[in-house]
């Protein structure tokens, strides 16, 4: 839930980044093996934002637009029978969100492995032979009659597959142009980038901008491809013939194309806009990177993502801790505000951000004054917070304390506060005949989840005293009142300690 609550607070910011880069682009007239390299950064950029330090701190540290607030308050459960809020875990639906996620994402990684395994089928369909292409000469070609349209395939080491029936029908300059277009697929290693795009697809199908960016690093792949060609032939013209002479040939019946090849005609933008773009003077057809606009961009980008660590969150979730307590009133003139309290107590040494962090989580003037009476010393800030947000307040620990617990530590007291023992619930119980309890003993208690209803059920089946040892005993063994009933119809004479007993050997 938390990376898809980050998801959304960089969503913007990332869409910002991404209109930049496309009106950069435009404006600097990069050439596409620079624009390629650019968009690579993009993703990263994109991928990275949601874990930046901004957008993982707590909630309760900023003001979001957006705040989903907590599933029930404190409220409510305080209104709910105990036993109902133990029987009842809250349903997260993160879990179900989770597995659609990891199920989708396993499906693609799947399909990524039977495209890989009809590669290989398609390459070990093929033949060698010789196109006499110059600029192939350290590249394996082969030509099989399964395929299309000509793919630059395979790992260690790639292949250019070309197919059989498209021998005959383009002249050698045709031939030659396509192949320069393959070769310099496997000389850039756009197999290997094609590859990791596919996992990061797979991986992060539910981000909405790593589709888009990704599709733009296949749009400038096959611009940088073709940059290349007319870098090596210096005929843009001709090359634009050759790939509407293909595209004639083999658009008929096409096939689908696998996920992991690369091919001139295949994916990518459409070949009448490369053929546009072919034909276009003023064209940057240099094939290599430019480093210094390169670095230019990074440095733009990581100034840009500085940027935005720092912007304000969309989206938050309540803390429910928070939601317990209402948020301090204005103080009254005339009374010591929070600063005043902290140095009354004694908090002269604490850090601006552990005073706003006292201010944020809701502890006041008050509250400090109330737990400096209870006896615990100076507590450490933390403490302070952990008191605050479990809502042990002076009111709770007056009534606990009449209720016969007077020894608490402050830890004992949030222990007490977080499995539902209050000053009812002791009271009841020692009504019953039940007890004295020591504090430790009435906090065990409280931990294995025995409550009033346990104690009634032995009162009214006989049972009028037991230790806290033998509550727990017979808790941890799912002893209960039905189960004593059971017993008793064997014999009405059986002791609390034989019944224990007979519970512990499963004969009851």
């Amino acid at each position: 839930m938390n990376l898809v609550l980050n998801i959304l607070n960089t969503l913007l910011p990332a869409t910002g980044l991404v209109l930049a880069v496309l009106i950069a682009m435009r404006l600097l007239r990069l050439n596409a093996a620079t624009r390629y390299a650019a968009w690579w950064v993009v993703l990263a950029v994109v991928l990275v934002l949601p874990f930046t330090p901004r957008w993982i701190e707590s909630a309760a540290a900023s003001d979001p637009l957006v705040s989903l607030a907590p599933q029930s308050s404190t409220m409510q459960l305080e209104a709910m029978p105990q036993t109902a809020v133990n029987a009842q875990p809250e349903f997260d639906p993160s879990v179900i969100l989770s597995l659609i996620y990891a199920a989708i994402a396993a499906f693609l990684l799947l399909r990524l492995l039977v495209d890989f395994l009809r590669v290989r089928q398609m390459l070990a369909s093929g033949s060698l032979i010789d196109l006499h292409c110059e600029e192939t000469r350290r590249i394996r070609v082969l030509v099989s009659d399964r395929i299309e349209t000509p793919l630059a395939v395979g790992f260690l080491p790639p292949k250019i597959l070309f197919p059989a029936k498209l021998v005959d029908r383009l002249s050698a300059e045709e031939l030659r142009h396509i192949l320069v277009h393959e070769a310099a697929h496997i000389s850039r290693l756009d197999h290997w980038a094609n590859l990791a795009g596919k996992i990061v697809q797979a991986l992060c199908w539910p981000h909405p901008l790593v589709a888009f960016v990704l599709n733009r690093i296949e749009v400038e792949r096959e611009h940088a491809c073709d940059d290349w060609v007319v870098a090596t032939t210096g005929q843009p013209a001709s090359y634009a013939k050759s790939l509407t002479r293909l595209v004639e040939v083999v658009l008929a019946g096409r096939q689908r194309q696998p996920l992991l090849a690369s091919s001139v005609i295949g994916k990518g933008p459409r070949v009448s806009k490369r053929v546009a773009m072919l034909l276009d003077r003023t064209r940057n057809f240099a094939p290599r990177i430019s480093l210094p606009k390169l670095g230019m961009s990074l440095v733009c980008l990581a100034v840009f993502v500085a940027i935005c660590t720092q912007a304000p969150m969309l989206v938050a979730v309540a803390n429910p801790h928070r939601a317990q307590t209402q948020p301090a009133p204005p103080t009254q003139p005339g009374r010591p505000g929070l600063l005043a309290a902290l140095a009354a107590a004694g908090y002269q040494d604490l850090s601006v951000d552990e005073i706003i962090e006292l201010k944020n989580q809701g502890v006041d003037a008050k509250f400090i004054r109330e737990m400096a009476d209870n006896g615990w010393g100076r507590i450490a800030p933390k403490d302070l917070i952990s008191l605050r947000v479990h809502n042990v307040n002076a009111e709770y620990m007056r009534d606990i304390r009449g209720a016969g617990i007077t020894g608490l530590t402050l830890e004992q007291a949030v222990q007490l506060r977080i499995h539902g023992v209050n000053a009812k619930t002791l009271n009841e119980i020692r009504a019953l005949g039940f007890g004295p309890y020591t504090d430790q003993e009435v906090l065990d208690m409280s931990v294995q989840g025995i409550r009033t209803e346990f104690f009634r059920g032995l009162k009214d089946n006989g049972i009028p005293q037991i230790s806290a040892n033998d509550a727990m005993s017979a808790a941890s063994h799912g002893l209960n009142a039905k189960s004593i009933v059971e017993a008793r119809k064997y014999g009405a004479n059986l002791t609390f300690e034989q019944i224990l007993k007979l519970k512990r050997a499963g004969v009851i």
